[in-house]
């Protein structure tokens, strides 16, 4: 079985492009199975070349980029296609997986006619309402189009979300949970700061915000409702993530949201609580040295970081929307309404004012759960999708 995975960038790693890369370097551990990577955007950037030869060392046997300029649309578009069906025809491949809007419609077009079969990941909740520029509803009716797709959705929640927003048949879909890397399993608290981290007083709670610095993902409520209680309640506040300023952007102000929320910080004079840190690559060691988690997410299709936080044993704070609670399920996280400061600083304070037996049973049920987002089971279930379509292929 030959397999192309079809990414966007491997320059700036996110929650879908991570999963990109434990998936080729999965499956090419897997006998009888080949996957090679397809980067969508240039390999000038320095961090993809160093990606690159990471995983040509891991054993993926080719790494190729189409070369479509960042920030491109619609310009080309056909000449893209083109090329991708010239790399996959050349290829050999039994399928081609996608996990973004961008590759999923270019991969929806270079199939038809082919052998080769898409299998496309929904990794968000899909809304009318949002996503209703010209590049979602090209979406929609590629996909309508490409009859012979199949899906996988990171949630239920994202499954029922994307057969209301396509009016796919629901026989095309299925459920597949995220996983995160084992990495996050071998960490362990040493009470040390990890580098570029202030040295906070000891004695302190440490919570802690990981994701796009974005309205979606709930920054400005979260400012909103610890911002006030932080030096009350002897509370630092660590902001790891990078702004939001891609087409996904959907929320009235979102552009200018960093700029408030900085300005809000030096106003109240929270500087020396609130700490925004950029894109970090050392996860794993942050969450090991911090006490909380919290995720205020207006939108989320399953939150990868959730699963990250359980598998440090975090206690959790986030909303109950999406494919949250499907993430947190029998743990002792507390979830909360979107957009509700008052809510999300009190579900705060509780998890803060537990008990030392109520946190070691919180901290307890979140490391179970997490064994539950180990890579090989993702692996598995994604190989077994494959080869229940290689099925459906032989009848």
């Amino acid at each position: 079985m030959k397999i192309l995975v079809f990414t966007t960038q491997i320059h700036l790693l996110g929650g879908a492009e991570k999963l990109a890369i434990e998936l080729v370097e999965g499956l090419n551990s897997q006998p009888g199975i080949r996957a090679d990577l397809l980067v969508m955007g240039p390999e000038d950037e320095s961090s993809a070349v160093t990606t690159k030869q990471r995983l040509l060392n891991n054993g993926v046997h080719s790494v190729k980029f189409l070369e479509r300029p960042h920030g491109t649309g619609g310009r080309g578009m056909l000449w893209f296609i083109f090329k991708l069906r010239h790399i996959i025809q050349t290829g050999g491949y039994d399928f081609i997986e996608t996990s973004m809007p961008g590759p999923t419609i270019l991969a929806c077009w270079a199939t038809i006619g082919l052998q080769t079969q898409l299998v496309a990941g929904i990794h968000k909740i899909y809304h009318k309402t949002y996503q209703k520029k010209w590049s979602y509803k090209f979406l929609r009716l590629s996909v309508k189009i490409n009859y012979r797709v199949q899906f996988y959705a990171i949630s239920s929640q994202a499954k029922q979300s994307w057969i209301d927003y396509t009016q796919i048949e629901p026989e095309r879909v299925q459920v597949i949970y995220n996983s995160i890397t084992t990495e996050h399993f071998e960490s362990e608290r040493n009470g040390l700061n990890p580098e570029g981290i202030p040295d906070f007083n000891r004695s302190e709670n440490k919570a802690l915000y990981v994701g796009r610095l974005s309205k979606q993902k709930g920054l400005d409520t979260l400012i909103n409702a610890l911002g006030p209680i932080l030096e009350h309640e002897k509370v630092h506040l660590l902001i790891v993530g990078w702004n939001n300023l891609g087409s996904d952007t959907f929320y009235p102000g979102d552009g200018d949201l960093l700029e408030r929320l900085l300005e809000q910080v030096k106003s109240n004079a929270w500087e020396d609580r609130i700490h925004f840190l950029g894109f970090r690559g050392d996860i794993p060691e942050i969450m090991n040295f911090v006490d909380i988690m919290v995720h205020p997410a207006r939108d989320e299709g399953f939150g990868l970081v959730l699963a990250e936080a359980l598998a440090a044993g975090l206690p959790v704070v986030a909303t109950n929307i999406g494919g949250i609670p499907e993430a947190l399920s029998d743990t002792d996280s507390i979830l909360v309404s979107p957009d509700d400061p008052a809510a999300l600083r009190k579900a705060f304070l509780d998890i803060l004012h537990r008990s030392p037996e109520e946190a070691a049973l919180c901290r307890r049920k979140a490391q179970k759960r997490a064994e539950f987002f180990r890579p090989e089971r993702r692996l598995a279930d994604m190989i077994a999708l494959f080869r229940d379509l290689c099925d459906l292929k032989a009848k």
